[in-house]
């Protein structure tokens, strides 16, 4: 029996799923919510607790609150008084989701060797998670038998390989635009998929706060740009941003209160402290306001998607799938205000992105260290590897020859050749290398000597 389970990283919660017997399931916390939030309490005597009520507190700087987790895993090595390891944190999560898998396993099977050993788990990680927190993290994982390997592929390109049932088999290269909500920050993604299914990033671009819920985005605008006026703050776009998190609670209350209001108008007075000082204002919403503040929001995504396009050359005809992603982006008029062709738009909330990407984990097989393609890759990140993993790479030579080898990843960057064909690099040798790039020049470092590829035209996992 093959044990696996997949989880998507994102900025605030991990989603996890599995599919004993081939029916899947969403894991859910002990709070029966599908998602395991990022946010975390400790106390005196070392409980370690992560909730969605925890963020709050945390954004308020309250002690023994945690959230920002994987900048944390970067910037902090400890916490507490007794300096506990800052993964640490993740221990008791990673239990919870052990426990309620190998649960789910003793239904099937009575037998200890099969519900014994490690668990593969195929994960991805949303594109603005820095993927070094994963080799803080991979520790926590490896001490309760949990074989943490990521997709070869990222997650755009893994989200449309998941979106591909829905998308007829190019016979030629497709284009494909992805619009990211699903972060506090929007971002345009412009994809070629070519006939073989290999991918490429056109372009892409961020719009830092935009990925919010407009409305909330407007409230909160609205409250903090109004103090850091009349106050002559100069709050950098950082620090607007920070505290626009940090108050996005409020505004989801005032926007129930507008819903609620047979006025369409409400009153809010309220503290707010900044820098350590408190202010104390007083704001008057009006719902008709927002609701044409809403529609200016539109006009300018509907502007900054049209010059997104124009700059590298993508018209309606060369398009082929528009992909909306996210609940925020799911507010009325948003699709139908963005001037393209309504057969080509296909608008998804989080959870049906999140639960394509999960199905599409489970179903591609684990090998015993990693994820293998019989296809072309875009980028293999050696510190994502496990030790083991065996990779394939190919170019041709400035004077036209082919050149071939394969290599076992061992540990630090550092790869073993064991095959090798017209390289300069024969079998024995070993070499470095923070990543390869199909399509790209790579450089292989052997002591102080690099080695120049040419554009790889093969990047593969084999094992």
């Amino acid at each position: 029996m093959e044990k696996k389970i997949s989880i998507v990283f994102t900025p605030e919660y991990l989603i996890v799923a599995m599919a004993p017997a081939n029916r899947f399931e969403v894991i859910k916390d002990s709070d029966n919510q599908d998602k395991f939030w990022l946010y975390f309490f400790t106390g005196l005597e070392l409980e370690i607790d992560n909730s969605d009520r925890y963020k709050e507190p945390f954004l308020e700087n309250k002690p023994g609150y945690f959230g920002d987790i994987y900048e944390l895993l970067l910037t902090r090595t400890t916490f507490g008084k007794y300096s506990l390891e800052m993964g640490s944190l993740f221990k008791p999560m990673l239990e919870r989701i052990k426990k309620k898998y190998v649960d789910a396993l003793s239904q099937l099977s009575d037998s200890f060797e099969e519900l014994d050993g490690p668990i593969f788990v195929s994960a991805i990680a949303h594109s603005s998670i820095k993927k070094e927190a994963f080799e803080v993290l991979k520790k926590y994982f490896e001490e309760i038998k949990l074989r943490l390997s990521f997709s070869p592929l990222s997650f755009p390109y893994l989200f449309i390989r998941s979106q591909y049932s829905n998308i007829q088999a190019p016979d030629v290269a497709l284009n494909f635009i992805i619009i990211d909500g699903l972060t506090d920050d929007l971002k345009f993604i412009a994809i070629s998929m070519g006939a073989a299914g290999a991918f490429d990033t056109i372009g892409d671009q961020l719009f830092d706060n935009e990925g919010m819920d407009p409305r909330l985005n407007i409230i909160l605008s609205q409250i903090i740009d109004d103090i850091n006026r009349k106050e002559g703050l100069e709050l950098t776009p950082e620090k607007k941003s920070f505290y626009m998190k940090k108050y996005s609670s409020l505004a989801r209350q005032v926007l129930e209160n507008l819903n609620k209001s047979s006025s369409g108008r409400f009153k809010l007075e309220m503290d707010l402290l900044i820098d350590g000082i408190s202010y104390h204002y007083s704001f008057t919403f009006q719902k008709k306001v927002i609701e044409n503040t809403v529609q200016d929001y539109i006009h300018k995504i509907r502007i900054e998607l049209e010059h997104f396009l124009a700059r590298y050359k993508l018209t309606h005809q060369t398009i082929g799938k528009v992909f909306i992603l996210g609940d925020s982006l799911n507010i009325e008029g948003f699709q139908g205000n963005l001037n393209l062709e309504s057969q080509k738009v296909i608008s998804l909330r989080s959870d049906e992105v999140y639960t394509g990407l999960l199905k599409e984990l489970l179903a591609n097989k684990v090998e015993s260290t990693s994820v293998k393609t019989d296809s072309n890759i875009d980028k293999i990140e050696s510190s994502l590897l496990n030790p083991g993993t065996q990779i394939e790479v190919g170019w041709i030579s400035s004077k036209g020859s082919f050149r071939h080898l394969k290599a076992t990843y061992v540990s630090n960057k550092k790869f073993s050749v064991f095959e090798s064909e017209n390289c300069d690099l024969k079998t024995g040798m070993d070499f470095t290398s923070d990543k390869l790039e199909f399509n790209k020049v790579n450089a292989l470092k052997v002591g102080n000597l690099k080695f120049n590829t040419g554009p790889l035209t093969i990047l593969r996992i084999i094992k």
